[in-house]
């Protein structure tokens, strides 16, 4: 993991016109790709990934946060979130309206 931080950061610095393009991760089995992302999640402080496919059983626990559901419910909670202040600003501006 760290060796494959180590080649992009140096491919990056060689050619910065590439910009920040993500690192795609497969593997045959669910496993060994949880192993990779724990071992990359473990190593590096701030980690930008998305965890694509995966069962909830077989996850494992220290990747929960960067499933695809977890980003999924995060949005929409978000969206909950702005849908209920809205709500709120609403009411408010109606009690200005009314008097």
């Amino acid at each position: 993991v760290r060796a494959l931080l180590i080649i992009r950061k140096l491919w990056l610095r060689c050619n910065p016109s590439a910009g920040n393009p993500p690192i795609l991760v497969l593997s045959y089995k669910n496993h060994a790709i949880n192993e990779f992302l724990v071992d990359l999640v473990e190593a590096e402080k701030y980690v930008s990934l998305v965890r694509i496919g995966g069962s909830k059983k077989t996850g494992d626990p220290r990747l929960a946060k960067f499933t695809e559901r977890s980003y999924r419910d995060a949005d929409v909670n978000t969206f909950r979130e702005h849908i209920s202040k809205l709500q709120i600003y609403r009411k408010t501006c109606k009690g200005y309206l009314s008097r």
